[in-house]
């Protein structure tokens, strides 16, 4: 069993069909159906008569145009949900249709056919359908009477043992809020002899299946069932987003999207104490311009670097000229196809919006990519303000000792910078740092040894308003 707001929900534990294993009579399922990114859903009831049903009141200003568009030309017999194009089959000529009833009964685990052999006619059938259990469901509270019936004599030789009143999940979200846990201790290694006569035993971690503690599986475990049971929560906060910042989420290399809804409520659980912003900043984008907000645990910021920002007038002032400099002196270097082919493949995703039209008020003019596919024609710019920077390439070595680039942009020279303000900075080791920890792990005899890691899981996230 799962919880869903309120409610008890039963969760099955066989295993989802696939989509190829329906018969759709040729039909096909929308692709994000087809890749299990959406579900297919619930089947309701028809309308009684021809005439139809009113909108129910929970949709009313929450359904798209298209949607209720095809809700009204198909007569109002369904909930306008079930007119959704997600929710829909699409035939070989591209005409949408809703799922007929040998489809909904395969979609229920009945076999197919079945209602027909009632003599029904086909919104009878519909209709069995959807006041009808589905059939996996059906089976186990069967069995649950059962169960109920067979245990009821032994009920008197005492109680039945009950489910844990929380998860390990909760558990731990409980325990750290009372007090974090404290580090690991290291047992006594083994000295030189025993090393070596256990050496021949070991087998090398690479080699086996990593191992989890049980503690972590279990917690891992219900973070899966979480991101399943908020599906249709995190579908609806998607849906409500900003089209650019939705766009940063949900993308078709990424068969699951972010999970906002269970990111924020673990942090609340947790008792982060910026929640709030940061859901604001996950919802609008991350602010570029202007001040940023103050985050838990950061010293207060004491060099003066971000105390004394310049508005936005003075960048709506420089920022033209500095575009136009840097299209007059414009050349390609070494990395300028990678760049732009990433640049390219960021469109294709979404993730950014391009290539635009030049506003009327830079000196300079834009231009397409006519040989590429998906950015030949230029877009409208976004509307508001337009601030450009140059990108430049970030060479670097990865572990195998390839040439890695990094896409960066000269913020600085471009004047997004001046316009910040910051009261706290992170806690980052810079080289000053560095030689403190060697000087002092010189006097107290240690021999030094600095280690540096590569970010290369950073992730990009949405920024407030839709930048090119």
């Amino acid at each position: 069993w799962a919880k869903k707001g309120r409610w008890e929900r039963l969760r099955l534990a066989s295993a989802r069909p696939s989509a190829d294993t329906f018969d759709l009579g040729g039909l096909a399922f929308h692709p994000a159906v087809a890749t299990g990114r959406r579900l297919m859903p619930c089947a309701t009831t028809p309308a009684p008569t021809n005439e139809g049903r009113p909108k129910p009141r929970a949709t009313r200003g929450k359904t798209s145009k298209d949607t209720d568009a095809r809700w009204s030309d198909g007569k109002r017999q369904y909930a306008p949900w079930h007119y959704q194009l997600e929710a829909m089959l699409q035939d070989s000529q591209g005409v949408l249709h809703l799922p007929t009833a040998e489809i909904k009964e395969q979609l229920h685990g009945i076999p197919t056919g079945y209602t027909v052999q009632a003599g029904a006619d086909d919104r009878t059938r519909h209709r069995m359908i959807g006041n009808g259990w589905r059939w996996g469901v059906a089976g186990r509270i069967l069995g649950f009477v059962v169960l109920a019936a067979w245990a009821a004599p032994l009920a008197e030789a005492g109680r039945l043992p009950s489910s844990p009143r929380t998860s390990t999940l909760q558990w731990l979200t409980q325990a750290w809020a009372g007090c974090p846990p404290s580090p690991p201790v290291l047992g006594e290694g083994l000295d030189m002899g025993q090393h070596w006569a256990s050496a021949p035993l070991m087998r090398h971690s690479l080699a086996r299946r990593p191992a989890l503690e049980p503690a972590l599986s279990a917690v891992i475990a219900e973070l899966l069932v979480l991101v399943e049971e908020r599906e249709e929560d995190t579908r609806a906060w998607l849906q409500e987003l900003p089209a650019h910042v939705r766009a940063t989420y949900t993308t078709s290399d990424h068969p699951r999207p972010f999970q906002g809804p269970t990111f924020l409520g673990l942090l609340h659980d947790l008792g982060y104490p910026a929640t709030a912003d940061l859901e604001e900043d996950l919802r609008l984008g991350f602010d570029m311009l202007g001040p940023v907000r103050r985050a838990p645990g950061w010293k207060p910021r004491v060099d003066g670097r971000y105390s004394n920002p310049s508005g936005l007038h003075r960048l709506r002032q420089e920022n033209p000229p500095y575009v136009g400099a840097k299209c007059s002196r414009g050349r390609s270097g070494v990395h300028t196809a990678a760049l732009l082919e990433e640049l390219v493949q960021e469109a294709r995703l979404g993730r950014v919006i391009g290539p635009c039209a030049a506003p009327d008020h830079w000196s300079v003019a834009t231009s397409a990519l006519p040989w590429t596919a998906d950015v030949h024609t230029l877009r409208q710019p976004p509307l508001g303000d337009c601030f450009a920077a140059l990108s430049f390439a970030i060479c670097q070595v990865d572990e195998n000792g390839d040439l890695k680039l990094r896409q960066s942009e000269d913020w600085r020279r471009s004047g997004h910078n001046a316009t910040m303000s910051a009261e706290d900075v992170p806690t980052r080791h810079f080289l000053g740092d560095i030689v403190d920890f060697i000087q002092s792990a010189w006097c107290e005899g240690w021999d030094p040894k600095v280690f540096g890691h590569d970010l290369h899981s950073e992730r990009l996230p949405p920024v407030g308003g839709a930048l090119p």
